[in-house]
């Protein structure tokens, strides 16, 4: 939880983050979210999502799902997220992260077909202090 707290907290710290009307949510979405919004959810800690090194190095997968009314407003959102995350490097509260790179995209309907939601995978290498 470390990670998706800091993943968070570099989110809403950004300057173009911060200019969308959004709402940020970590490991699931209340009943009726507050549209468009994003989801971070960490997918790492099963076999072959995590790889965790001698001196504490670990290395997690998150999703990140940008969802909204229209595919347009997700995509926009997507795009908001990737140049906050993608390439970065720092300290964030107890969590050092050495590099976050994008891995994948994809993007669906909703479960009601009401919402779009473009789907985006990020590798984060990291060493928790």
């Amino acid at each position: 939880m470390d990670l998706l707290k800091a993943l968070y907290d570099l989110l809403e710290s950004g300057a173009a983050y911060q200019t969308l009307r959004r709402q940020t949510y970590v490991e699931g979405l209340p009943v009726n979210p507050i549209l468009p919004c994003v989801l971070l959810k960490l997918t790492s800690g099963t076999d072959g999502f995590t790889h965790q090194g001698p001196h504490g190095l670990s290395d997690d997968l998150v999703r990140v799902y940008s969802i909204a009314l229209s595919a347009n407003e997700a995509a926009g959102l997507a795009r908001a997220v990737h140049n906050a995350l993608q390439g970065y490097a720092g300290d964030v509260g107890n969590v050092s992260i050495q590099l976050i790179q994008h891995q994948s995209r994809n993007s669906d309907y909703g479960e009601t077909g009401d919402t779009y939601r473009q789907i985006d995978s990020y590798r984060v290498h990291l060493t928790r202090a």
